[in-house]
């Protein structure tokens, strides 16, 4: 084709004339479009979809109608954006490519198709050198967006990083941040490539850069909680600590164990006592076997000063540990070993021998179970030494700790050392805490409590104790230094790294977490009908706008501070207010990072779902409805709701589905006059009104006028199989072939599957797939058929199991089966 191009522009230069020897060619037939039976395929795609497993076949049938109804309809971006999730959950990386290409045509304004164009690229090339060029050409183009220009250069950072140039590689991630300070990929790298001896306020810088691309980020927004408090920043980071468990709580992900915790002993250290025992009593329902929060808890139950509160933990924890035991026990095969209540719990649970023990779990020969029983057992001789006080019921389990702790020698050490302590032995106690309290702060804290009596002495000891405090005054060992250390009247303070991470905490805008709660005062979201009346069959679309009214610019996509999912529900309006939950579900098109002041908008496709089956199946009152539009839905409890930084808006118009009067001979005027004036895409819509109430005729009382009407019905619907338009005669045949007996059927779906038209043979294929009937066809068509998107279609339909019900809403009878809630929304 260059070849040939070449040759014409030398000819034209030249001033030469050439003269064809044979004629030209006849001009390519026009190619057909009907956007009318375009939404109707798609709309089957999307059904095959929603109501099938969804296999390898039905994923190959759905993305041939897509293809279908970008071909009848090149001009609607829609078609193009779900052909290409459809061809790449097929994993073809090219026809993704050229379906995104299609769409970007339409919508050059989505930069999240455009990044996602970036991926699929470097995915088909198969050199590193070929990568780096590409990447290096995106992200230096000034026609290129800003936005795409990082995600470019964050992706040419980990191919240089996966080459070992680490050095060019944090170029490239710093170019990234450059051009995208919020691209929330080259934050997480850059957070993860930080020493591991960096300073705290870096990491408290990193984490708060993610925080401001995402606040929706439980993990992240926790992990900064424990560096705040790792520098006994305990304010801040119970703040921060809220935060991440409300996101949690609104999202229904659970937290860790550990992060319960680490919540708790905040709130201990911020005299939240009551807060943190709830907190713990929780956490213990469901992980009974965790003994650090069982542990804390005592911890706090102390503090409140209950007594009786206390010693109900204190035998709880005692048999919860006796209880791990006892499954270890019973996992190495020891059949008698049964575990105990926790509540109420026994006063005094039965310990097994620890040597005895240990011999048996060795027996086993299980190395994750050797390896539970050393935890167990660190647990048993911890809580009998430190809580209990019972160092002579601990020395046995000390003693089996030593063959198993050899490269962990000082935890024993610490172990005996308190056991030494609690025996008033404070030489061999000295000794053995010494040994360990470099790096054991659990084993400092027995060297301060040795300590003299004197003013000079407790004077230094105080100094050991306030310094010990403040640099491990986090999680259950801060709450333990602290309630060890109250009687001292040493209370926690902000370490000595504390200042310039409250540096760093100062620069976050104080604001912007309110976007979790209040979205409002940070983006609107609006909600409006492209248009209000609708006949029936017409497609009902809504505009969604959103307005950045804030002064920070907003992340948006699969990661960003709004989300791309939108979540549609429709309600009828009137004496029965009946919901339609979840009629559409689609994605945010457009920037990735909506500026300060700027809007967005889109069109989107509402009538889908349930609505549409309840529109077909009562075509003639007319019925007003409502739509409400959901940002960051998510799904608690099997109910969809506004996750973080989410609102749920109701469009201020209602928009409207005209009633059709269910008289046959008004009804058949109508179509003859629309059949003989109006455009292909009206005509299918009126095909489809005519089946509708042929239908619907067909439940009534047989009397003669009810069958005459039928008749005349019917008649017009036999006219439409012989209209000029393939697009329309395919539809009407379709929708005969659907009403009619089995033989009728089969012979039907075999005169389609012969036909000289591609959009008359495919809806041949359709109507196998929905009603049945017509096997063999399907077999010749995806063997033989000249159109490819034919073939592809008939191949996975013949791949598909024989259905005889319907399944899509361009039946007469459409499925009422709801789209599935989103995974993660």
């Amino acid at each position: 084709m260059t070849r040939l191009v070449h040759g014409v522009c030398v000819l034209v230069l030249c001033g030469s004339v050439a003269f064809a020897q044979d004629a030209a060619p006849p001009p390519p037939a026009p190619e057909l479009t009907n956007p009318s039976l375009a939404e109707r395929l798609a709309a089957a795609a999307q059904d095959t979809l929603r109501n099938r497993d969804v296999g390898e076949a039905s994923t190959r049938a759905t993305a041939a109608l897509l293809r279908a109804a970008t071909r009848l309809a090149p001009a609607e971006p829609r078609f193009f954006r779900l052909l290409s999730e459809a061809v790449a959950r097929m994993h073809d990386d090219q026809a993704t490519i050229d379906a995104l290409t299609a769409y970007r045509n339409l919508v050059p304004t989505d930069h999240g198709a455009q990044i996602e164009q970036v991926d699929l690229f470097l995915r088909v090339m198969e050199t590193a050198d070929a990568k780096l060029n590409y990447l290096r050409t995106i992200s230096a183009s000034d026609e290129v967006v800003p936005t795409v220009r990082a995600h470019a250069a964050f992706r040419l950072s980990e191919v240089l990083a996966d080459r070992a140039q680490m050095t060019e590689s944090d170029e490239a991630l710093a170019e990234a941040l450059k051009l995208d300070p919020l691209n929330l990929d080259a934050l997480g790298v850059t957070y993860a490539r930080l020493p591991a001896d960096a300073p705290p306020e870096r990491r408290v810088a990193a984490l708060l850069a993610l925080l401001r691309s995402n606040p929706a980020q439980a993990q992240i927004a926790s992990v900064l909680a424990r560096e705040l408090s790792k520098v006994g920043l305990t304010k801040p980071a119970a703040q921060w600590y809220d935060t991440a468990f409300g996101i949690y709580m609104r999202t229904g992900a659970p937290p860790s164990p550990p992060e319960f915790v680490e919540y708790a002993a905040t709130m201990y250290l911020t005299n939240e006592l009551k807060n943190a025992e709830h907190l713990l009593s929780q956490l213990v329902i469901g992980n009974p076997s965790y003994m650090e929060a069982w542990y804390l808890r005592l911890i706090v139950n102390r503090g409140l000063g209950d007594k009786a509160a206390t010693e109900r933990v204190r035998q709880q924890t005692a048999a919860a540990l006796t209880n791990v035991l006892a499954d270890i026990r019973k996992e190495a095969g020891e059949e008698a070993a049964t575990t105990q209540p926790l509540d109420p719990a026994p006063a005094d649970p039965k310990w097994p021998d620890a040597a005895a023990m240990l011999e048996r779990v060795k027996g086993a020969d299980k190395p994750e179970l050797l390896e539970a029983f050393a935890d167990a057992a660190l647990s048993a001789a911890w809580f009998l030494t430190y809580f209990e006080e019972k160092p002579d019921q601990a020395q046995p389990w000390i003693n089996v700790l030593r063959g198993l702790l050899v490269e962990d020698s000082r935890t024993v050490a610490r172990l005996e050392g308190w056991a030494f302590l609690l025996s008033n032995k404070p030489d061999e106690a000295r000794v053995k805490l010494s040994a360990a309290a470099e790096t054991d702060p659990l084993a400092a804290l027995g060297l301060i409590r040795l300590a003299g009596a004197d003013a000079d002495a407790k004077a230094a000891t105080d100094a050991d104790a306030q310094r010990l405090l403040a640099e491990h005054g986090h999680g259950l060992t801060g709450a333990t230094l602290a309630d060890a250390l109250a009687f001292r009247g040493i209370k926690p303070k902000p370490s000595e790294a504390s200042k310039p991470v409250s540096d760093e905490l100062a620069k976050f805008p104080a604001t912007f977490t309110r976007i979790l709660d209040a979205p409002g005062a940070f983006y609107s979201l609006r909600v409006e009908p492209v248009r209000i009346s609708h006949q029936f069959g017409e497609p009902m679309l809504i505009r969604v706008t959103i307005q950045n009214n804030s002064e920070f610019d907003l992340t948006v996509g699969p990661d960003g501070i709004i989300r791309s999912d939108l979540w549609i529900d429709a309600q009828l309006r009137g004496i029965a207010n009946q919901v339609f939950p979840g009629v559409a579900f689609d994605r945010l098109a457009g920037p990735v990072v909506l500026p300060a002041k700027k809007a967005m908008s889109q069109v989107i496709l509402a009538s889908q779902g349930q609505l549409t089956a309840f529109l077909m199946q009562n075509p003639t009152p007319s019925v007003q409805l409502s739509f409400t539009v959901t940002t960051n839905p998510s799904s608690v409890g099997g109910r969809v709701d506004p996750g973080p930084a989410g609102q749920r808006v109701t469009g201020g118009r209602l928009v409207e589905r005209r009633g059709t009067p269910n008289n046959a001979a008004l009804l058949a005027q109508r179509a003859m006059e629309a059949m003989s004036s109006q455009p292909a895409a009206e005509r299918v819509r009126v095909m489809e009104m005519v089946a509708t109430f042929a239908h619907v005729l067909s439940g009534q009382e047989q009397t003669d006028d009810v069958k005459s009407a039928i008749g005349a019905l019917r008649d017009l619907l036999r006219r439409g199989t012989a209209d000029s338009d393939p697009t329309v005669r395919g539809w009407a045949l379709y929708l005969t072939v659907l009403t009619a007996t089995d033989e009728e059927r089969a012979t039907g779906i075999e005169a389609m599957a012969a036909d000289a038209d591609w959009p008359v043979r495919l809806l041949g294929v359709l109507a196998s797939h929905i009603r049945g009937g017509g096997r063999e066809s399907l077999g010749k068509l995806a063997e033989s058929d000249p159109d490819e998107i034919v073939k592809q279609y008939a191949s996975a339909v013949a791949a598909m199991p024989a259905t005889t019900q319907p399944t899509t809403q361009a039946t007469t009878e459409p499925s009422v089966a709801p789209r599935p809630a989103p995974a993660a929304p």
